[in-house]
């Protein structure tokens, strides 16, 4: 199960990080896209209404169950985000502190390409135009280093692991394969779906969340 979670997550990740426009085009355009793995067509496709109230609803059970669950020692088992935060705290690693320094980029970002925007439409010399491009480039990977920093810090949260279920769920919901000239559902249920090798997953996942962002 913890090995599903992680190729959900990196599913979600390598979608946020796509540069492929044009795929993604052709899914949201379609809402579906089909594709090809070891002679066997799949697809996946958006959810129907009830799809979406039967993934609310274990949704809800699942969150019910980690706010309930226990250690051995009889401590909870998962962790809300704010209290995760204090705790990072206390450790004397400031998130909050993470997010003002990633805000403070933002603005300072904004700046030099209010300054670039301006340098360009008066034809500035290149090398001051080099110079606005590499530190918005610069300041982007900053960002971006926050970000990865901030999500493994908070990746066992309460929030953040009912969302990989979420998505999850949804995946094993709406996965389908071409048999006998017609779409029948690639798993029978979830605990099929959670022991499947994870070639077929990882494919499946990446295109599922593509296509699920705003679903859930």
């Amino acid at each position: 199960m913890e090995e599903r979670k992680e190729e959900i997550k990196k599913a979600e990740e390598k979608v946020k990080n796509s540069i492929d426009l044009n795929l993604v085009e052709e899914v949201m355009k379609n809402n579906e896209f089909a594709f090809d793995i070891d002679d066997i067509k799949y697809r996946v496709r958006k959810p129907n209404f009830g799809e979406k109230q039967e993934t609310y609803k274990k949704r809800i059970e699942k969150q019910t169950s980690m706010l309930s669950a226990k250690n051995e020692e009889g401590d909870y088992k998962y962790q809300s985000k704010d209290d995760l935060i204090e705790v990072y705290k206390r450790r004397g690693i400031d998130i909050e502190g993470l997010d003002s320094k990633f805000i403070s980029l933002e603005k300072k970002r904004n700046d030099l390409q209010e300054k670039l925007g301006k340098a360009l439409k008066d034809k500035r010399g290149d090398n001051e135009i080099k110079i606005y491009e590499n530190e918005i480039q610069e300041i982007q990977s900053s960002q971006g280093s926050i970000s990865s920093q901030k999500a493994q810090l908070l990746e066992p949260c309460l929030e953040n692991q009912l969302d990989v279920f979420t998505y999850s769920y949804l995946t094993y919901l709406i996965a389908e394969k071409f048999v006998e000239e017609k779409w029948i559902k690639l798993w029978n249920n979830y605990e099929e779906f959670k022991n499947t090798p994870g070639k077929i997953v990882n494919i499946i996942s990446y295109y599922a969340v593509m296509i699920t962002q705003h679903e859930v």
